[in-house]
């Protein structure tokens, strides 16, 4: 159904026939939205085209209507995914709920209800046309997924002022080419029109009238100042959209790569103890501090470097196994479909002959054609038999790859992690003798500054024991975190591989399950058939 269409339908001297008809449903008893309704329902709006014994599960419905029924909530729609086009207006319904599953849902009415607030359409990514008409909204809100949207009719609602509503709100649908907003307290604003058409630049209908030429240009004219912050604001908003996209990619990548804890800075920053920090004001310490992180530093972007590299070659493997999978589970299918089209033509013609034979010679002529039957369901089951031999070799090559791939950047990651613990034992021992060999000094008298060093400085200088202390204790968290870092990531990788087994084990057995019992059946399906006819 085109804009057309929806304008024709809400248009305000239609609107007076709908509020008419609903007049005849007042202090009716509300209804719960229950099967035994839609099936109902369905059977009178399709009379003409579902037969009246046939069962409703067979047939996928397009298009629902669930007017004036005095619904209350929207229930019980979960087996209709292939509804398009679904109208619920002139009922009671409060909340907009339960409509996740529709998701090829293209037009929706609700129009004539009693909703306050727009929430519970953001699975309907392929909906075009929104009539929310005559009800209680406040606000535009929660439509962001609605990124297809046509035609948005909120008209005779409470959206209070431009500002409010807000209007600015809809610049983001790039396809709106309708929006109806009569009835409401906003439209009593002298701005109403100049600034909708204003702020809308892809409209062509306004309230059901056709917008001139003339009228967006002064609209553009009065309101050039205001549009052009609003664009510079939107532009600093997609940019920050952009960079956020970036990072949530970034994030997703070194997720992949079980890289999520080697970011540079923010591994240094968790590795280093603060406390060692109260050490810097003694000459050198900063020095020693500054090359460490400087070499901890490169060490963990090369291991994240690695570590997305192996990514990218298990990507391939895993992209070239899928592909190989395909291909093999879409030759199979062609072979088998090749042998049942075969048999059909040859059922066909034997059936045209068996129908001018003796019935002695046409039971002859069907039992033959039961016997290539049964072959027909061997010769399927061998193929499919076939293709789950050939599903195992390729995937345990592809377990035997995958395995050797992960073990190799275990192996990796582990070297640099070796390394990380030497250099930590270097620095540790840099970092002891530094220090003891200032309190030696400092006890002595013969500091350089020691008048100027800060409090807690000074508390860890009054004895040996509490400074060895604090940087044994500062060592021990360093080593820790080092080996708790390379346990995840080891665990990740393993624990990876094995989940991806486990899921291409059960996802091919579910497979082979589906196409035995759909040669069974097939093979059923046609015996009954024969046997019939033989019998």
């Amino acid at each position: 159904t085109g804009r057309k269409d929806r304008i024709d339908n809400h248009h305000p001297t239609d609107v007076f026939r709908i509020m008419a008809a609903s007049l005849g449903s007042f202090g009716a008893e509300v209804q719960v939205m229950s099967d035994a309704l839609l099936q109902k329902l369905i059977r009178e709006q399709a009379a003409d085209e579902i037969p009246e014994d046939a069962d409703l599960d067979d047939y996928e419905i397009a298009s629902l209507r669930v007017d004036f029924q005095n619904i209350l909530r929207i229930d019980n729609l979960w087996t209709f995914t292939a509804l398009t086009r679904l109208q619920l207006d002139n009922n009671h319904i409060e909340t907009i709920e339960n409509l996740d599953c529709l998701v090829n849902l293209e037009w929706l009415d609700l129009s004539f209800n009693y909703i306050e607030q727009i929430q519970g359409l953001h699975c309907l990514v392929k909906l075009t046309d929104l009539s929310l008409h005559h009800n209680k909204i406040s606000k535009l809100e929660n439509l962001e997924a609605l990124t297809k949207l046509d035609c948005l009719s909120v008209g005779e609602n409470d959206l209070t002022s431009l500002e409010q509503a807000p209007i600015e709100y809809l610049r983001q649908f790039k396809n709106l080419r309708c929006v109806n907003l009569a009835g409401n307290p906003l439209c009593a604003d002298e701005r109403y029109e100049a600034y909708v058409i204003a702020y809308l630049p892809t409209l062509q209908y306004l309230d059901y009238r056709l917008i001139s030429p003339e009228s967006r240009q002064a609209a553009v004219i009065r309101y050039q100042d205001s549009l052009e912050l609003v664009q510079v604001k939107e532009a600093e908003f997609a940019e920050h959209q952009r960079k956020a996209k970036a990072q949530s990619d970034t994030d997703a990548r070194y997720a992949t790569a079980f890289a999520q804890d080697l970011r540079s800075a923010t591994f240094f920053n968790q590795l280093f103890d603060p406390e060692l920090i109260k050490l810097q004001p003694i000459d050198g310490v900063k020095d020693l501090f500054d090359a460490f992180r400087e070499w901890v530093t490169q060490k963990v972007e090369e291991l994240a470097k690695m570590a997305l590299e192996e990514a990218d070659k298990r990507k391939e493997e895993t992209d070239m196994f899928f592909e190989a999978l395909e291909e093999g589970c879409t030759e199979s299918s062609q072979k088998s479909s090749a042998l049942v089209d075969a048999f059909l033509v040859r059922k066909m013609e034997t059936l045209s002959q068996a129908s001018n034979m003796s019935s002695s010679k046409s039971n002859e002529t069907l039992q033959a054609l039961a016997a290539d039957l049964a072959t027909l369901k061997k010769n399927l089951l061998d193929i499919e038999v076939e293709l789950v031999d050939q599903v195992e070799t390729v995937s345990k090559q592809f377990e035997r790859n995958m395995v050797e791939m992960i073990n190799s950047f275990i192996e990796q990651l582990q070297a640099t992690m070796t390394e990380l613990r030497e250099r930590e034992e270097q620095h540790h021992r840099d970092i002891s003798d530094l220090c003891i060999s200032y309190l030696e000094r400092f006890l002595k008298g013969e500091a350089d500054n020691a008048m100027d060093l800060p409090d807690d400085l000074n508390v860890l200088l009054r004895d040996k024991t509490s400074l060895t202390n604090a940087i044994n204790g500062a060592h021990d968290t360093h080593l820790l975190f080092i080996d708790t870092t390379e346990d995840h990531i080891v665990n990740a990788a393993q624990q990876s591989n094995e989940t991806l087994f486990q899921r291409l084990t059960k996802k091919e057995a579910a497979r082979s399950r589906a196409r035995i019992s759909e040669i069974c059946k097939l093979h059923d399906f046609q015996k009954e058939e024969l046997d019939q006819l033989i019998s």
